[in-house]
């Protein structure tokens, strides 16, 4: 699994809610709020709102400023912006989160403070769930949908400290479920997080956190047991942990622990633990900056690639490998020395698709070399070639039910502008569409039943005054026979947030994009039906890009 990054675009929620009218202020006495029921929620520039499939009944369930009223008691803040954080396992509560700012005359505004708060499906009950004075960080929901965990953050005496937080989707009941960790700061003005990453298992009963060693400099991995409400080292005083992902059956995480050289470029050994944080096991020897791991599906085997220099990818050529290593350290084999190489499981589990390149500069701003798709058996560890060489390779993809099948985008960097299908099985290849030379294929989505997938295109051109202008559009296909069965072409917009409703319908926002602006971009919600071949616009240029909608239906 890649290194986490800590941007997040959208998320999309699968629940259930049955909606009458709602109330957009709170009111008193008993009530039971009603369960949300085949809308979509969306954030928007006066608050949170909800609406059909058809674009109708749109409701405000949450006004910005009763948000705003609700918190800011003192009137410190004059702006705010709601982001959907979950909703609850019984459908009736909507879990929010609010970015308060100040904006003082002429300057750029800065989130001061991020609180977490909920609301009943009609708008009622709106309450505050993270304590005062702790801002809400990096959010995790668990597998089960029970429990959402979050970091917390507050100041101590002038130092920052975090804990990791544990709230109860149904009721709203947060309990802080770890020690505080607080952040240090090096010789060179350099800060390092009291925790860095988290992760749920997958029985949803423990977490496994990443925390500041007791003298403050290295590491700790530890595992939190949600039920017994035990706190378990499992790696003590390492220079750094990072945690890579679960196996597929859950008994197992794989994790990699820094025993030295630099934070950029770590020398790591790659180890595993079993899920009630018993079975620690070194699989590997030390190697540089271990990344993209990935489970095979029966769980018994990891593979991962990593640097046999320690360098940064731009500063070394031939130094990437693949490995691929039992899961409990035997059978350990590897291959290497290219500029780059990714690796995917073949569904057999005895195969890896693997794409390679060679003889790339990086420092120069179009990638030159060459790249290609191989397929490597893990008993030889030989990669034979099946593709021609292509200057890049990107968006691979495993079909979802065709274990001979690959789709694939190729071109010339940065615009990846053509898109295959490429056959396991006879090695054959196929052209589904080629797009211009400024167009880039940003998006490759199945469908929920995986009979058909979108893909995103984005057109970059630059006015008569050199002004950045883009232009997406979105083209669905049939994922048998690559036929296109719909599409929806913009005219001079931007498609974000882009997710399939059901087997039929699309759902993104369409606008205009302002370059180098995050926030503050507003757009259309649309809907588009691929058997129909209609677009239907279910809002009113209010949706903020940033935050975009989720979807909530009967299950």
């Amino acid at each position: 699994m890649q290194r986490k990054t800590f941007l997040v675009l959208t998320t999309l929620l699968l629940l259930t809610l049955l909606t009458t009218s709602c109330s957009i202020r709170q009111t008193g006495g008993f009530h039971t709020p009603l369960r949300f029921s085949n809308v979509i929620i969306y954030s928007a520039s006066d608050g949170i709102h909800t609406v059909n499939f058809e674009g109708k009944d749109d409701k405000l369930i949450v006004l910005k400023s009763d948000v705003l009223k609700l918190y800011d008691k003192r009137g410190e803040f004059n702006e705010v912006t709601l982001g959907n954080v979950g909703i609850s396992s019984n459908g009736n509560k909507l879990l929010l989160s609010a970015f308060f700012r100040k904006s003082p005359q002429g300057q750029t505004p800065e989130i001061t403070h991020s609180v977490l708060f909920s609301v009943d499906s009609d708008g009622r009950n709106l309450k505050q769930l993270t304590p005062e004075n702790v801002d809400f960080y990096e959010k995790q929901i668990s597998h089960d949908k029970n429990l959402l965990a979050f970091i917390g953050i507050t100041m101590d005496k002038g130092e920052q400290k975090r804990a990791i937080y544990i709230v109860q989707m149904d009721d709203g009941k947060v309990t802080r479920v770890t020690p505080w960790y607080y952040d240090t700061t090096d010789s060179n003005g350099s800060t390092s997080a009291g925790i860095t990453e988290f992760s749920f298992s997958k029985d949803s009963k423990k977490i496994l956190f990443v925390g500041k060693s007791k003298n403050g400099n290295n590491y700790d991995l530890n595992m939190y047991n949600i039920e017994k409400k035990d706190l378990k080292a499992i790696v003590s005083d390492a220079m750094g942990v990072t945690i890579h992902d679960w196996s597929p059956d859950g008994k197992k995480i794989a994790f990699s622990v820094a025993v030295s050289g630099s934070h950029l470029c770590p020398e790591e050994k790659l180890c595993v633990v079993d899920s009630d944080g018993s079975g620690f096991k070194q699989i590997s020897r030390e190697f540089y900056y271990i990344h993209s791991l990935k489970w095979s599906s029966d769980s018994s085997k990891i593979l991962f690639c990593h640097f046999l220099k320690p360098v940064t990818i731009i500063q070394g050529s031939k130094n990437v490998f693949l490995s691929v290593v039992d899961s409990n350290g035997t059978a350990f084999k590897e291959i290497g020395g290219y500029d780059i190489i990714q690796g995917y499981w073949a569904p057999d589990g005895r195969r890896i698709v693997a794409v390679i390149g060679q003889d790339i500069d990086f420092a120069l701003e179009e990638t030159t070399g060459k790249q290609a798709i191989y397929e490597i058996n893990i008993d030889s560890m030989n990669p034979m070639r099946i593709t021609p060489y292509y200057a890049s390779i990107e968006k691979l993809i495993l079909h979802p039910t065709n274990s001979n099948k690959i789709i694939f985008t190729t071109g010339i960097f940065p615009y990846l502008n053509t898109l295959w299908m490429l056959n396991l099985g006879n090695r054959s290849m196929q052209t589904i569409k080629s797009f211009d030379e400024n167009q880039d294929i940003t998006n490759i989505v199945f469908s929920p039943d995986y009979k058909r997938y979108f893909i995103r295109v984005l057109k970059t051109t630059f006015d008569t005054t050199h002004n950045l202008e883009q232009n997406a559009s979105l083209y669905v296909y049939d994922a048998n026979t690559n036929a296109l069965i719909g599409k929806f072409e913009g005219e001079n917009e931007y498609l974000t947030n882009i997710e399939w409703i059901d087997n039929q319908k699309v759902c993104f926002i369409k606008g205009i994009m302002q370059p180098g602006v995050a926030e503050g971009n507003f757009g259309n919600l649309c809907i588009l039906d691929v058997d129909s071949g209609k677009t239907v616009e279910l809002t009113q240029a209010n949706i903020d890009f940033s935050y975009g909608w989720w979807l909530a239906i009967n299950e």
